[in-house]
């Protein structure tokens, strides 16, 4: 197996401690961005350009948990509650069967009863977009159109992972599940999912067809993100941020909004940084920025202190450090954490997935704590509460 080299930070001193939050209190105190550009002016600039046919793809996208018995069934009662629970919240759309939804590891039979489920609740208060992730381009069709079947509004489409594919077959597999149903895609760009990177060049090649309208951006690096929207130059294809706290640098080169896991847990404060960007208002940006990087341990249990990963990010959006989103599994920790915002689900998670460990399980409490603190939850009946552990 093929080792991949991980970002880690030495233990901060006082004096390092100071210099990120200088660090992160000078980059709010400006509307300028590292690269130059005003960005309300971005930002307007690309929400001028962007026609009616993308729209509902822009904005906060919550990556769903796929909710499991002990019997590895779909949990549908915590799928309703989990789904109910975000209607509730603001958010802009689902993202369903990603790899945060154990998309890969689901059968065809889990995938529909996740389907059918979502399309109950639903309805048409927001769009759904639903992950294909099958290493088969035949499968692939295959759930893109069971998707289709229940509703979807949009895909997601990665690249087969475990082989080197040429190019030439990497294309073909994303334009015949976009062949398949009449539907938007987005190209799931993961680079280190599937062990190789695409050019910028190859990307917007991808994007040359008509019916695959964006990309799901699954990498920090900003230069790469702005030289695909160079070399597409069709100011109509929709980018995601695939972290949340990312999304400000790239909508400032014209996208459109991120797949959001930390929208799972503070979702109204992933869709108030959403709206800080559209209005260009940095001091807030970087005010939410911070809240959101209190969620930063349950992606990253390795993860420096809130205002040293703030400031060490910011400056790997500005190509200062080397910095990946990584492929760990977090999907236990997920579900635990869900749990604190009170829905009903078990950290169950599809094998050959890691189980939870005890040290996790402390982990999670202790972040969550501090999350309810700050976006406490919004109750059926329009109250808040601090959110409540149900018994694992």
């Amino acid at each position: 197996m093929q080792h991949r080299p991980t970002v880690g930070f030495p233990k901060p001193s006082l004096g390092t401690r100071c210099a990120a939050g200088l660090a992160i209190l000078c980059a709010a105190l400006t509307n300028v961005w590292p690269r130059g550009r005003d960005l309300r002016a971005s930002v307007l600039g690309a929400g001028e350009c962007n026609e009616v046919p993308n729209e509902r793809l822009r904005g906060i996208f919550v990556t769903v948990l796929t909710p499991l018995t002990e019997e590895l069934n779909i949990d549908q009662a915590a799928l309703r509650a989990q789904v109910e629970y975000l209607l509730r919240s603001g958010v802009h759309g689902l993202l369903l069967l990603g790899s945060i939804g154990e998309g890969p590891y689901l059968t065809t039979g889990q995938r529909e009863a996740v389907l059918k489920t979502v399309a109950d609740v639903v309805g048409d208060q927001l769009p759904v977009v639903v992950g294909v992730t099958s290493l088969s381009t035949v499968q692939a069709v295959e759930h893109a159109r069971q998707a289709a079947r229940y509703g979807a509004d949009a895909l997601t489409v990665a690249l087969p992972i475990c082989y080197q594919i040429p190019f030439p077959q990497l294309k073909e597999h994303v334009v015949a599940v976009a062949e398949s149903v009449e539907l938007p895609v987005l190209f799931y760009y993961y680079p280190e999912a599937y062990g190789g990177a695409l050019s910028p060049r190859q990307v917007a090649d991808i994007l040359k067809h008509p019916r695959v309208v964006g990309v799901k951006e699954s990498i920090l690096d900003i230069a790469h993100i702005e030289r695909q929207i160079r070399a597409c130059a069709d100011p109509s294809k929709i980018f995601w941020a695939g972290t949340t706290v990312a999304m400000p640098e790239v909508m400032e080169l014209g996208g459109d909004g991120a797949a959001s896991v930390v929208g799972l847990f503070m979702p109204r404060t992933a869709v108030a940084l959403y709206d800080a960007v559209r209005r260009g208002d940095r001091t807030e940006i970087e005010r939410i920025r911070a809240r959101l990087f209190q969620a930063l341990p349950l992606l990253k249990p390795d993860s420096p202190p809130s205002v040293i990963a703030h400031a060490g990010f910011l400056a790997a959006l500005r190509g200062q450090i080397p910095l990946t989103l990584g492929t760990v599994s977090t999907h236990a920790r997920l579900k635990l954490a869900l749990q604190y915002r009170g829905i009903p689900i078990k950290p169950i998670v599809s094998p050959p997935l890691p189980p939870l460990t005890n040290a996790e399980r402390r982990l999670v409490r202790t972040v969550m704590e501090r999350i309810n603190a700050l976006e406490p939850v919004v109750e059926p009946n329009g109250g808040s509460g601090p959110g409540k552990e149900s018994q694992p």
